[in-house]
């Protein structure tokens, strides 16, 4: 039974069980098992699938003790490194998909509703004091008393909370249409500190009708693994150092997720956004342009769906704006006058800026 499993590249995945590591290639329609245990090959179409052994006979047609080679700890340890790398190189690839946020409603007055009561004990110490015990009239005299003033009280003390929640709630529907209408102070200050706690610096530019302007800091290349794993020809999972063209590709990845992580986490918070434009800065330059988008909210939606980061910025952007550079076809800096963001770098430099 399979313990734990992992894809390593398209088609291929490996599996660590109690027996060892074992390698899937192929497509579930004709696919090659190798490794721990004999090789087969599986096919299916639908929800049935049909498993046969190659090889050479099985035990039970031989009525001999097929040799098990049994795993070594340093291929243990091997394929636990290589479902690590692969795990890291995934994320990588799917930042869009790690995340979720709620979006932003009309906010409600939450007060909490005062007790009925609460003021019962004071007055009934109150209106007890100097009846002795055995009048037992006097001392239901003094209950009811106390139950009136009680109750008076209550009223009081609904009626302002009843005015101190209309406030409230007076309030928050002012930000609200401030924020779903796109006042640019509002839906500034309220997406900034939405972004405080991003894992890649971001901060809103601007706001101009129903578009917001973002920059964040790309991710840099140093996010990409210097290995990457692989499948020998005998089916176990191997370590090899990353070519720089994969790295290139994964590192583009990384920075499609971290733009379109801001851009669902800008809509979430600004329900009246309908479009937000968003440029990645090169890590410890701030004027460096690496990448510059425009996502509408509603296509964004339809493109979620796609595989990796990259695929839906593919999909969902009007304007993708990017140049690949040297033979590795690494991201290089793009002229911020060419994506309409020279008026930002100028503000940057005046300012001395690195980062958002």
């Amino acid at each position: 039974m399979g313990l734990i499993g992992v894809r390593l590249a398209p088609g291929v995945r490996v599996s660590l069980s109690s027996r060892g590591v074992r390698a899937h290639v192929g497509p579930r329609a004709a696919r090659l098992h190798v490794g721990a245990g004999r090789t087969g090959i599986s096919t299916g179409a639908g929800p049935l699938t049909y498993y046969t052994s190659v090889g050479g006979p099985t035990k039970r047609q031989t009525g001999t003790q097929v040799p098990f080679t049994a795993t070594t700890p340093a291929q243990q340890e091997k394929a636990e490194l290589a479902i690590a790398l692969a795990g890291r190189i995934e994320d990588l690839q799917t930042r869009h998909a790690q995340v979720s946020f709620p979006a932003m409603t009309r906010p409600l007055a939450d007060i909490p509703r005062p007790p009925a009561g609460q003021t019962l004990p004071h007055h009934l110490r109150k209106a007890r004091a100097g009846v002795p015990w055995y009048d037992v009239v006097g001392r239901r005299r003094a209950r009811e008393a106390a139950r009136t003033r009680s109750a008076a009280d209550d009223r009081v003390a609904e009626q302002e909370w009843e005015l101190a929640k209309r406030n409230r709630q007076e309030e928050l529907d002012t930000f609200w249409n401030r924020l779903s209408g796109n006042d640019p102070s509002t839906v500034m200050s309220f997406v900034q500190e939405a972004f405080e706690d991003n894992e890649d610096p971001a901060a809103i530019v601007g706001v101009e009708g129903d578009e917001a302007y973002v920059v964040i800091v790309a991710p840099g290349e140093d996010v990409v693994p210097d290995r990457m794993p692989g499948v020998t020809p005998t089916g176990r999972p191997s370590i090899r150092k990353m070519p720089a063209k994969d790295g290139a590709v994964i590192h583009r990845q990384a920075v499609a997720g971290a733009l379109l992580v801001t851009a669902m986490e800008t809509f979430a918070v600004a329900p009246g956004l309908r479009s937000a434009k968003i440029a990645a800065l090169e890590r410890g330059t701030g004027v460096s342009f690496l990448w510059s988008v425009r996502l509408r909210r509603d296509r964004l939606q339809r493109c979620l769906g796609a595989e990796t980061s990259l695929e839906v910025l593919e999909c969902a952007a009007d304007e993708n704006d990017y140049q690949l550079v040297g033979a590795a076809r690494r991201l290089g800096p793009v002229d911020p006058a060419r994506i309409g963001w020279s008026e930002l770098q100028r503000e940057l430099l005046r300012e001395g800026n690195d980062a958002p």
